[in-house]
């Protein structure tokens, strides 16, 4: 939904999200791309 708001997630390339469209939904997508994060979480500085 925040997607289409040009604020959000405003450094990433919003055509290379669209393209994975093509292959899963969205949601799927973002799914994934959280359980990654949350894996590296650390070498990024969240903990």
């Amino acid at each position: 939904k925040k997607f289409k708001e040009k604020s959000f997630a405003a450094g990433c390339d919003r055509d290379r999200i669209r393209m994975i469209e093509k292959l899963m939904p969205l949601e799927k997508f973002y799914e994934i791309a959280i359980r990654a994060l949350q894996g590296v979480k650390g070498d990024l500085g969240l903990e």
